[in-house]
C-alpha cells in the first residue's frame, strides 16, 4: 500500500504513511507546539505504556509530539529501555568485523631493517621524548606512540626509519620554538614497541602494560569473536587500561 501523504513510499506495515513522511510530520507538529500555534492537551496524570501504572505527569519526560506533550512511557520505563539497548550485545557487521580482523589477524610490520644500535637510539628518545598510550573508540582498540621535538632533524630521521607521520605540533612563538610531532598507530605502534622493548628503561612499564593489553584482548575475542569490545566489562583489559592512564598522567604521582 502507498503512502497517503506523499503517494511515493511503501507504507510502513499497519500504517498509512511511509517512514519519512511521519517523521516529517511529528517534527512540523513539535515545532508548531514549541511556538505554541497548536495548544497542548492538559493533563495531571497519565498511564505508562510499559507497566501500565496511573502517574503523575511529571513522572513522564516532554516529548512534544505528543498531544498532551510528555512520552507515552514514564521515565522509570523510559530508562530501563535505554540501559538495556545500551548493554545490548553488539553483533558486527561484515564491514566490521573486517577492521577488528585487521587488529589480531594481520601480521606486525617487519622491523629487521633496525640495527641492535638504531632500536636503543629509539628507545631512548622514547624514554625522553615519547609518549604511548591506547584509546577506544566505537569498541576498537588503537596504540599511539608520539614523539615531540624541538629538533626537526630527529623527527624526520624516526619519519624516515619507522614510517607514520609527521607534522608541526606547534608553531613558534615568544616563549617556545617550533615543537615537530612524529607518531605512528596500531599495528606499526605495536612493531616498534616490540622491537625497542629490550632497551626501554623509563617507560618500559608502559610497552609492557600495552603486550598485555592486547594478549588479554586476543583471549576475549577468541571466547566473544563476534562481540564489540567495551572497556567497561571485562577484567584484566580495565586494570590494564587504569595503570596505563595511571602512568601517562601529567604531575607528581597521587599521594
Amino acid at each position: 500500500m502507498l503512502c497517503s501523504r506523499c503517494q511515493n513510499e511503501e507504507a510502513r506495515v499497519g500504517q498509512h504513511w511511509c517512514r519519512e513522511c511521519k517523521t516529517t510530520y511529528d517534527r512540523e507538529r513539535s515545532a508548531s507546539r514549541r511556538a505554541g500555534k497548536i495548544p497542548l492537551k492538559q493533563v495531571t496524570v497519565k498511564a505508562c505504556r510499559d507497566c501500565a501504572q496511573v502517574l503523575p505527569a511529571k513522572d513522564f519526560y516532554r516529548k512534544l509530539h505528543y498531544a498532551d506533550g510528555f512520552n507515552g512511557i514514564c521515565k522509570q520505563c523510559a530508562d530501563k529501555r535505554q540501559n538495556e539497548y545500551a548493554t545490548r550485545p553488539r553483533v558486527l557487521g561484515p564491514k566490521r568485523q573486517k577492521n577488528m580482523d585487521f587488529l589480531y589477524i594481520r601480521p606486525l610490520p617487519s622491523m629487521n631493517h633496525l640495527s641492535e644500535v638504531e632500536r636503543a637510539y629509539i628507545a631512548g628518545i622514547v624514554d625522553g621524548e615519547g609518549h604511548m598510550s591506547i584509546s577506544l573508540y566505537m569498541g576498537h582498540p588503537a596504540i599511539l606512540l608520539h614523539v615531540v621535538n624541538t629538533n626537526h632533524a630527529v623527527i624526520l630521521w624516526l619519519h624516515e626509519k619507522l614510517g607514520g607521520c609527521e607534522f608541526v605540533a606547534h608553531r613558534a612563538d615568544a616563549k617556545c620554538k617550533t615543537r615537530w610531532r612524529w607518531e605512528v598507530r596500531t599495528l606499526r605502534a605495536r612493531a616498534i614497541l616490540c622491537a625497542i622493548q629490550p632497551f626501554l628503561i623509563i617507560k618500559k612499564r608502559h610497552s609492557e602494560l600495552i603486550e598485555a593489553f592486547y594478549a588479554a584482548l586476543q583471549e576475549y575475542r577468541e571466547t566473544r569473536p563476534c562481540l564489540i569490545f567495551r572497556d567497561s566489562v571485562e577484567e584484566p583489559l580495565k586494570s590494564i587500561l587504569v595503570e596505563l592512564k595511571a602512568l601517562n598522567r601529567k604531575g607528581p604521582p597521587p599521594s
